[in-house]
């Protein structure tokens, strides 16, 4: 009784959340017997104003008796609803795992029926550079045609599109054979139900276990073959699928109180939210941007094989794709094998601009963290025309030319040989040089939001100026690159109507990161910092001090400036999210200026996803570390055995490893002190023995490091 109680208060919480609430209350509602648990589960239906949908027995089993063999049915299995006009349909399936029916249900949303079962995916698999010859030299030979015009005809006959058909947006496969039997089992429980022939409701249950143990062969057989495949991306999305992190087809959003499923309206909340929170960041009203007159390009960048090789060398073989549905990978071999008319085509497009369907972003929005349901939830991530991307990268190789210096030293995002790595070493170098010296250091970092969305063409054309020259060409390029540029949303394969972008550089650009590290290459000597560390969009400023009164001025006054200058520039700053510690040899607490906002210092901070304590001991981030490992040990311990020892040391390596070793030549050295030490040798033979099934720890590290050929900890 007390159990059923804390399960009502349970579901009660999900009434207003949910339509439908399932579960199996072990009563029998039918029973003409008066409990207790009857009397409360029909109070709390009345209560609620729920409706009981299911009104057969749910219960069906044959027991054995001195009489012989006779059928139990009940009605223990429920379905409640607070609106059975939604109800599409309600089934019943006998399982043969159990002796209860298993109850599914389609449902209406909106008067809408829920999407369902199919959708369309390229078929790469004949695919080869030998027919894409073929068919290129077929299409060409028609008047009038261009390249782009004849790649896209290519591309519907090399890679057309399959449907593939899947089971209630829960990205399973629908297997003909296991269909078949599932087809005949309902077909037995039909006619037993009709005739009460007790050997159909056997021979149903026997085609059930055998479904089960068909199931369970076909998805370890699945699962084998995908762990040998040289394929690396089909590996992790099986490994992805096992650890839980596949997702539907499908997706849902609340709008205006309910939940939406229509592609096309889901599609145009996410465009309009993401072009709003820009507009309304930027304030282009209060501060316009402005071009001023922009010559004729009298002296067009024109570029050469050796650029176009270099760039087609360097882009990676991918089969995302823009707005003209031409995967970058079919894009890079037709650039290879016509590289006459790929240049021609470049450099046509270096004198008269893009085109608009070039300047086209096809945006697919990303979760991030939080309730799916929340559009707030989601980032725009940026698939750009395949072409555009070429011409992209054989403009960087003259923009980093012409701007060689700009980026500014201090910057670690996108430049070769630094990463989030050299930043954290640098700003530990700064620190500890400072310490050392008996003085103290304050380090603080500016929060900015949407960075790149705010970038603005006129002022990086005058901080380019004002630093050096570049070429009429190149000039053009950018403006061209910047300007008139637009968005279109695709959910569940619909996109949206093309919206203009007015201000930004578009994320996922290949010119984006170098033109953002340009933008804020001066910002260093703008503020006056003697010791300034920035990753992309992220910046720590280090200050220097005897006492904390010197601190806490020097911080005001340089922290100031930072906000000023970063406001000339058009990002906004989140000073709400500013964080500041005081690094010295004892913990200082007290409140520090930042901008306009008064912040308290901490005893640690988050740089790069490596937390700095005050003292530098490193305790705080080797148990964020510990606890984040800890956690996944038992996911590993679960799928250890549908994999060999070398494919599970892949997973060891990307799961566990990759967290507990991040950034370790910053807080994992000689000078570690032994206790922590010891917990991160024992967290690293945790996983080695799961990977050695090693569960009663008999095996010594020794023998653990010849056996799985991993480096020890040291």
């Amino acid at each position: 009784m007390s159990y059923l109680i804390t399960l009502l208060d349970t579901i009660q919480r999900a009434i207003s959340k949910t339509t439908f609430i399932c579960g199996d209350m072990n009563i029998n509602l039918a029973d003409t017997c008066d409990t207790n648990e009857k009397y409360t589960l029909i109070n709390w239906m009345l209560e609620n104003n729920l409706v009981q949908i299911v009104k057969e027995n749910t219960r069906h089993r044959v027991v054995n008796t001195r009489n012989g063999e006779r059928i139990e049915t009940l009605l223990i299995d429920h379905i409640y609803t607070n609106d059975k006009n939604r109800i599409l349909k309600v089934c019943q399936i006998e399982t043969g795992y159990s002796d209860h029916e298993l109850i599914s249900f389609k449902f209406k949303l909106d008067n809408k029926v829920e999407p369902l079962v199919k959708t369309k995916v390229r078929d790469w698999r004949k695919y080869t550079k030998e027919r894409l010859i073929k068919w290129t030299t077929k299409y060409s030979q028609i008047q009038g045609v261009g390249p782009l015009d004849v790649i896209f005809q290519v591309l519907e006959k090399l890679a057309p599109y399959r449907v593939i058909r899947f089971r209630d947006n829960m990205g399973q496969l629908v297997n003909t054979r296991v269909e078949k039997k599932k087809k005949k089992r309902n077909m037995l429980f039909i006619r037993y139900k009709k005739t009460g022939n007790i050997d159909d409701l056997k021979s149903s249950k026997a085609i059930s276990r055998e479904i089960k143990k068909l199931v369970k062969k076909e998805k370890e057989r699945s699962v084998k073959l995908k762990a040998e495949t040289p394929n690396v991306k089909t590996f992790w999305n099986m490994v992805n699928k096992i650890l839980g992190k596949s997702y539907g087809k499908s997706t849902k959003l609340m709008i205006n109180g309910n939940i939406e499923v229509d592609p096309l309206t889901i599609g145009r909340t996410f465009r309009d939210f993401f072009i709003g929170k820009v507009l309304k960041l930027a304030d282009l009203e209060r501060k316009p941007i402005i071009l001023g007159s922009i010559e004729e390009n009298q002296n067009p960048l024109v570029f050469t094989k050796d650029e176009l090789r270099d760039a087609l060398r360097k882009l990676k073989n991918k089969k995302c794709y823009g707005v003209d549905n031409i995967p970058l990978k079919m894009a890079k071999d037709y650039a290879t094998l016509y590289e006459n008319e790929t240049l021609e085509m470049l450099n046509q497009v270096s004198k008269n601009g893009m085109s608009e369907t070039w300047k086209t972003a096809r945006i697919l929005p990303l979760h991030k963290k939080g309730d799916k349901l929340e559009v707030e939830n989601y980032r725009p991530i940026s698939n750009l025309v395949s072409f555009s991307k070429i011409y992209e990268k054989i403009v960087l190789s003259r923009l980093e030319q012409e701007t060689k210096g700009l980026e500014g030293t201090w910057q670690h995002g996108f430049r070769n040989g630094h990463s989030t790595v050299t930043a954290a070493l640098e700003l530990q170098s700064i620190i500890c040089h400072i310490v050392d010296r008996g003085k103290i250091a304050c380090v603080y970092s500016v929060d900015l939001s949407a960075a790149f969305d705010l970038l603005r063409v006129d002022t990086l054309l005058e901080t380019i100026s004002s630093r050096t020259t570049i070429s009429g060409g190149l000039k053009h390029i950018l403006i061209d690159f910047l300007t008139e540029r637009k968005m279109m949303v695709e959910v569940d394969n619909i996109r949206t109507d093309a919206i203009d972008l007015p201000i930004g550089c578009v994320q996922g650009s290949i010119l984006g990161p170098r033109l953002f590290t340009i933008y804020c290459g001066g910002l260093k000597d703008a503020i006056g910092a003697e010791n300034f560390v920035c990753y992309a969009d992220d910046s720590y400023v280090v200050i220097e001090g005897s006492g904390v009164d010197e601190i806490k001025a020097k911080t005001e006054s340089i922290s100031k400036k930072h906000v000023v200058e970063l406001h000339k520039l058009g990002m906004v700053v989140n000073t709400s999210k500013s964080e500041v510690v005081i690094f010295s040899k004892k913990p200082i607490i007290t409140d520090v200026i930042i901008g306009d906002a008064l912040v308290k210092t901490k005893t640690d901070m988050k740089v790069l996803g490596i937390i700095f304590d005050a003292q530098l001991k490193w305790e705080t981030h080797v148990k964020m570390v510990l606890s984040k490992c800890n956690s996944k040990l038992s996911m590993l311990r679960k799928i250890r055995g549908k994999f060999k020892m070398h494919q599970f040391l892949k997973i060891i390596t990307t799961q566990f490893f990759s967290h507990l070793y991040f950034c370790s030549t910053v807080w994992l050295s000689s000078e570690t002190r032994w206790n922590l030490k010891k917990l991160i040798n024992t967290a690293h033979y945790k996983a080695l023995r799961i990977t050695l099934r090693d569960n009663k720890n008999i095996i010594n590290r020794d023998r653990i490091n010849k056996m799985t050929k991993r480096c020890t900890p040291k």
